[in-house]
């Protein structure tokens, strides 16, 4: 690719003399290198040890991935600049340049925005990586028909909300209005599945990414449409109703086990790196796999297993589905993907998320970086150039 079009916009998640507190495991020599290496390049004197371990590496090694790729380098916060401060909008400041960056690269070269403040990026850049459509695809997955076909269980997405579902040439895009059926809907959505499948039922709200705990719901299946949403108002209370003026989205579930979850980042159709969602780990935990083999049975029981051979078969499986997604929406080339295993030792698609940020765990971040720049060789720069998020209202 040439470097000569790009610059790196990287946001800390944390002040820059703030570092990771220290773990005396395996990953120790790693990552006290990479702390020192930080406080070296940025000139401080009285570092202080209390960031969390896993959310400062997983931040700071996507800086370290682009600085040692050679192409330019701005560490940036938003803000408002201050010889403006009745300005409203927020503006990329820079904070400090790495590999010959310039301040004028903001305007004259294409964006790649590493790190969480993409959410809130101004809508006067020019962004090469991530790209909205792509984000789009990432967070709206369940209108994608694929996802239902490697669900692996029943999964019924209420529509609350949604007065209808505009798709374009390339991409589906959901349209909100405000009504009080959409109440009526959902209640009846939870009580046909509880028929189905019985009482507990996993509801996930999908207006907003982490926007709630993912967890069981007890419902009875005798229950009529006004109990069930009486029932519905005790759970949710305040996020039942209006978030930004919409109502909210769901996915019911049915409650399966699942077993040995499973990250896969998929960039281009292909997946490229991965590993199990093991949350204590962090990428100094990898010696160079692109997928990584360490699974727990159960999400957060401390457990970590070998599992060579179900990788190798979660490879197989995330090749299928990203062709299957990128077949609906070809948007979906680059996207996140979260497989486990049922209780027959089937392997379902948890969920997907946006390529914009994502958990690593103890993912080989470098692999990922040289295969995003890879991608850009033909990635195609939007034209509109109208920013993130235009409908979700970020």
């Amino acid at each position: 690719m040439n470097k000569d079009e790009y610059v790196v916009c990287f946001f800390p998640s944390f002040p820059l003399n703030k570092v990771a507190i220290p773990r005396k495991d395996e990953s120790f020599q790693k990552s006290e290198n990479q702390v020192n290496r930080w406080i070296q390049l940025f000139g401080i004197d009285n570092p202080v040890r209390e960031a969390d371990f896993e959310d400062w590496h997983e931040n700071t090694i996507k800086f370290f991935a682009a600085l040692d790729s050679g192409i330019p380098v701005i560490v940036s916060e938003l803000g408002i600049p201050e010889d403006n401060k009745e300005q409203k909008n927020r503006e990329i400041i820079p904070i400090a340049y790495f590999n010959s960056a310039d301040r004028n690269m903001l305007k004259s070269r294409k964006i790649i925005a590493l790190g969480r403040e993409y959410r809130r990026m101004p809508m006067d850049q020019v962004y090469a990586w991530p790209t909205q459509d792509s984000i789009l695809a990432g967070t709206f997955y369940f209108l994608n028909p694929a996802f239902y076909n490697h669900a692996g269980r029943d999964v019924a997405f209420t529509g609350t909300g949604v007065s209808f579902i505009e798709r374009t040439d390339t991409l589906i895009r959901p349209k909100y209005k405000q009504d009080v059926e959409c109440l009526d809907h959902l209640a009846s959505t939870i009580k046909n599945m509880a028929e189905k499948h019985g009482e507990e039922l996993i509801i996930k709200n999908v207006t907003r990414l982490k926007y709630s705990t993912v967890k069981p719901y007890k419902f009875t299946n005798t229950q009529d449409i006004e109990a069930i949403k009486s029932q519905l108002m005790n759970y949710f209370e305040y996020d039942l109703f209006y978030i930004d003026g919409r109502m909210p989205l769901y996915l019911i579930q049915e409650k399966i086990d699942i077993r040995h979850e499973y990250r896969m980042v998929i960039i281009d159709g292909k997946p490229v790196a991965g590993a199990g969602c093991v949350e204590n780990l962090c990428p100094h935990y990898n010696n160079g796999e692109l997928f990584h083999p360490l699974t727990e049975t159960y999400r957060r029981d401390g457990m970590a297993v070998n599992s060579h051979i179900l990788v190798d078969r979660y490879i197989r499986q995330a090749e299928k589905v990203a062709a299957d997604l990128t077949n609906m929406d070809p948007h979906s080339a680059d996207i996140i993907l979260d497989f486990g295993l049922d209780k027959n030792d089937n392997i379902v698609l948890i969920e997907a998320n946006p390529i914009a940020n994502f958990g690593l765990y103890a993912m080989n971040y470098y692999s990922v970086f040289n295969n995003i720049l890879e991608r850009l060789e033909n990635f195609p720069v939007p034209q509109d150039n109208i920013g993130l998020f235009p409908i979700l209202g970020f």
